[in-house]
């Protein structure tokens, strides 16, 4: 059964391995005036090492992460819930094989 984690709203740093997941949940907490966000685990998607980012004549952010030597194009939901989770290696986890919300946002170059 996934668990609800709390993910967050980084910026990655390049050469470091990331998951990226669409948070499910998000909610404005009044103590520390910042939103906090929260994604299943079973959704998470393990994108590769960081390469670059850029943004596109649109306005849209997008991230390029190297994994298995193909790149791959993260692009940013236009609602602000992408969010990254830096991955230490070797301990990678295991993705499961459906669909998840994150994988239309993931593209291979």
């Amino acid at each position: 059964m996934a668990q609800e984690i709390e993910v967050f709203r980084i910026t990655p740093l390049k050469g470091f391995h990331y998951y990226a997941v669409l948070a499910n949940r998000k909610y404005f907490d009044e103590d520390t005036n910042t939103y906090r966000y929260f994604a299943y685990t079973d959704q998470m998607r393990f994108m590769g090492q960081f390469e670059k980012s850029y943004r596109t004549d649109l306005g849209m952010y997008v991230e390029v992460y190297m994994k298995d030597g193909v790149s791959y194009e993260l692009h940013h939901d236009c609602n602000g819930n992408t969010c990254l989770e830096r991955a230490y290696l070797p301990t990678i986890r295991e993705n499961n094989v459906q669909t998840v919300p994150i994988d239309k946002n993931i593209v291979k170059n």
